[in-house]
């Protein structure tokens, strides 16, 4: 396992990279020395990401832009892993920005950027609230935030506020949106919106009362910081995103949902998800999850795999035409006599995974054997510097950013095999 990490180490000071002008067929530039964890597909059916490359070409046609969703645990959580995939995503097709951020995470420490809101926003999460008849949207990201509550409507207009100042730490790219959106439905009366930078109004207008997915979008100076969006009314919106993009390329969204194993799709897909999908234009979507299935559910891999499997065909029933990765678990590692030594639940829940893949018609990447397979964790916790959590649990940013690349490589790797079969391309 040392290694194999040693390799990984050595390996990521350079990228491989297509070709920049768009009308040549873009050529991946192999290197031999690197070693690319292969994303693996059903039997005999080895195209399934093809819409998403078709999406990618935009040759002979408006550019626009195309989101990804990567949906996962408290793996991803302060956009690791999502950064660095972004970031490459974006040097090589376009965009720019951190995508749709929700503005009251559980985690509000990111790598990409820094952000305040006033005390009264209250966040409703999926993950804190059962399944009932009555229940509300959640949105793409599983969250939404109010500056009041849903009970009633206020005898008086309240104000609350966003400011956003990205971190100095940030890919450059991430600076460079010239789109700030914001995501709301279901205000009951009037809403005052308005959009300051530097203390400098940018913008203002009021909005009617309407239940339906609102998108307000302004165009913001490439670069643009300390971005101020003040609301005020009687009764709050259901916020559910903020979101910093480019005009047209790719935007990838980060969506940490602590504490799941993936398993709340079902009741967010339930709602005419596929509308929203469409109005955002989502190309992929990417679920990361395991950890909290090793955990919690070990001793009942079965009834996970049955579970997760319905909710990738929820998933797939709203859009089949927008491919699903799901990246399996990472190894995990338990203090033993011998030692630290991978958790034994972590190959039975990375195996039922990829069954439920491969059922549902999703693909499946594979980042337990990434890692380096049975016992790797110790080496990326032990590493100089090092690469994981002293959990043995969670990677570091340091780590993330290689599986982050890895990942990359790997969906890149697919790519060049879609431009082989569609030379035209």
């Amino acid at each position: 396992m040392k290694f194999l990490l040693l390799f990984f180490l050595k390996t990521t000071s350079t990228l491989d990279t297509f070709t920049r002008k768009r009308q040549v067929r873009p050529v991946f530039k192999r290197d031999t020395t690197r070693l690319i964890q292969p994303i693996e597909f059903p039997p005999d059916n080895d195209t399934l990401l093809d819409p998403f490359f078709d999406a990618l070409d935009f040759t002979g046609k408006p550019r626009e832009l195309i989101r990804i969703l990567h949906y996962g645990d408290s793996q991803i959580e302060a956009d690791r892993i999502t950064s660095y995939f972004r970031n490459q995503m974006q040097k090589q097709f376009g965009g720019a920005g951190v995508g749709m951020i929700p503005i009251t995470p559980i985690n509000p420490a990111s790598v990409s950027y820094v952000f305040d809101v006033s005390a009264n926003w209250h966040r409703y999460s999926i993950l804190n609230t059962k399944k009932s008849p009555n229940e509300p949207e959640y949105g793409v990201l599983g969250c939404f935030s109010r500056f009041n509550g849903k009970e009633k409507i206020l005898n008086r207009e309240e104000e609350a506020w966003i400011f956003l100042k990205y971190a100095n730490i940030s890919y450059r790219r991430a600076f460079l949106f010239n789109r700030c959106k914001l995501l709301i439905s279901g205000n009951r009366s009037p809403l005052y919106v308005e959009l300051n930078k530097d203390d400098q109004v940018l913008d203002a207008d009021i909005y009617p009362s309407d239940k339906n997915l609102r998108i307000i979008e302004w165009e913001v100076d490439t670069g643009a910081r300390n971005l101020l969006i003040k609301l005020k009314g009687k009764d709050s919106p259901d916020l559910f995103a903020v979101s910093f993009d480019a005009e047209y390329g790719v935007a990838v969204d980060n969506i940490p949902l602590r504490g799941s194993s993936g398993l709340e799709f079902t009741r967010l897909f339930q709602n005419p998800y596929d509308e929203v999908l469409q109005t955002l234009n989502v190309r992929l979507i990417i679920l990361q999850f395991g950890v909290n299935a090793v955990i919690n559910m070990s001793k009942n891999v079965d009834l996970y795999e049955k579970l997760f499997l319905k909710q990738l065909r929820a998933i797939r029933m709203a859009r089949p035409d927008i491919p699903v990765v799901v990246i399996g678990v990472n190894d995990i590692s338990v203090n033993t006599t011998q030692g630290y030594t991978t958790n034994e639940a972590v190959t039975k829940v990375r195996d039922a995974q990829r069954r439920a893949s491969f059922d549902a018609g999703c693909v499946f990447w594979d980042m337990f054997e990434g890692m380096g397979g049975e016992n790797s964790m110790p080496s990326w916790v032990m590493a100089k510097p090092s690469l994981a959590q002293k959990d043995f649990i969670h990677l570091n940013s340091k780590g993330a950013r290689i599986i982050g690349e890895m990942f990359y490589r790997s969906l890149m790797n697919e790519y060049e095999k879609y431009l082989q079969r569609n030379p035209e391309m």
